[in-house]
């Protein structure tokens, strides 16, 4: 009788010393949460028409978010527009650096060209990029 709950303890012992082994109840990894690399962004202006009298502004406003629908902040943004100028960010002419504030917005001013036409602002962030057009009517 002895032998055989002796076999039966170290059978049990056996199978489940390699799982207390390898359980541990500490944290493996105690980095904060990381955002996922895909940003959603969103591009609009205010308004979007304008006189074509090189003085105008219309306010370009970007928005990012995570995939899930969380504002991000602190993010340089690039800003292009292929007629008018920016004014009111790094760079100048029709380059433009934005960095989001804490709800995840940037803005920009277009000043009108002084010529008829429809601009193309095109504002990106690594893979992601977003459009709108502004006319110079």
């Amino acid at each position: 009788m002895k032998i055989k709950n002796l076999l039966s303890f170290s059978i049990v012992v056996l199978w489940t010393l390699p799982l207390l082994i390898g359980c541990d109840s500490s944290p493996s990894d105690t980095s904060a949460p990381s955002y996922p690399s895909r940003y959603i962004l969103n591009v609009t202006s205010q308004p979007d028409h304008l006189p074509a009298d090189g003085l105008s502004q219309s306010t370009i406003r970007a928005y990012v978010t995570t995939e899930f629908g969380d504002p991000v902040s602190n993010i340089l943004l690039y800003a292009s527009t292929t007629l008018g100028t920016f004014e009111g960010s790094t760079g100048s002419g029709r380059n433009a650096e934005l960095t989001t504030d804490e709800s995840g917005y940037a803005y920009v001013f277009l000043k009108a060209a002084s010529t008829v036409g429809t601009t193309q602002i095109t504002v990106s962030h690594e893979n992601a990029h977003a459009t709108v057009m502004v006319n110079f009517i």
